[in-house]
């Protein structure tokens, strides 16, 4: 590789493994905050829905659908200087964070996941106040020359907790991958004004979707061991975002 990035191996590695301190939610976890996911999404489960439904199914209680785990924990759009800096001095710490910083010296400041995994290990809803995250970088790899640029795949994990008894209700392992998309034709397609495709095809881009969650009567969507995977496609020319797909576990109340 370019003698360019000797040493970024060395600069790396004291933030692999290293824990950041846990980063609570702005807020609690709400009823209405679920049942705005659920409208979103399209998602009838009347354990989302419905209190007295829910009472009476093996949760006891309402929950929150597990596939909504990182949509519910989106750091705040804005908040008022004196939470905000809270927020800055906890990321500014954040091992991910710091190393990000040093790929940005390697002009490596793009940012595009590659993969995701979840885990739930417990349910969650109503009532568990806050949701805390603890996250730590797993690994770093090699720098690599890919087809949207030159850089690096870092993994980290993510530990969701409650701040209610502090229960881990689960767990999540991401792929990224960061690298200097200054020289990619991908970023900055052709103006159709000028007379050239854009790689993206058609201005107008059909996203995947997928059919709303209409559960038969008596079934509940249980939040046990399942797995949401995020994958970006290999060619930027097949689509400009990646797509998402989570298969819900089933199991009788």
């Amino acid at each position: 590789m370019d003698e360019k990035y000797a040493g970024l191996d060395e600069k790396l590695r004291p933030f692999i493994g290293d824990k950041a301190a846990r980063i609570w939610s702005a807020w609690p976890l709400e009823a209405s905050a679920v049942r705005a996911y659920c409208s979103a999404v399209e998602d009838a489960n009347p354990v989302y829905w419905d209190e007295q439904v829910a009472a009476r199914s093996r949760f006891g209680r309402l929950i929150a659908p597990p596939h909504a785990l990182m949509s519910l924990n989106i750091d705040a759009w804005w908040l008022p200087p004196y939470l905000r800096d809270e927020v800055d001095r906890q990321q500014a710490a954040n091992p991910e964070m710091r190393a990000r910083a040093v790929l940005a010296e390697y002009g490596m400041r793009t940012v595009t996941v590659v993969d995701r995994e979840e885990e739930y290990l417990e349910p969650f809803g109503p009532g568990d106040g806050r949701m805390g995250r603890d996250r730590w970088i797993a690994s770093i790899s090699p720098v690599k020359r890919t087809k949207v640029g030159t850089g690096v795949f870092m993994t980290y994990e993510i530990e969701y907790y409650t701040e209610r008894e502090e229960r881990l209700v689960a767990r999540a392992r991401n792929v990224t991958l960061i690298y200097d998309g200054s020289a990619s034709p991908w970023l900055f397609p052709p103006s159709a004004s000028a007379g050239t495709r854009s790689p993206w095809g058609t201005s107008s881009r059909r996203l995947s979707s997928r059919s709303p969650v209409r559960p038969s009567p008596g079934t509940w969507w249980a939040p046990a061991t399942c797995t949401r995977s995020t994958t970006t496609p290999s060619s930027p020319r097949r689509t400009a975002h990646a797509t998402s797909s989570s298969t819900p576990c089933g199991t009788r109340a």
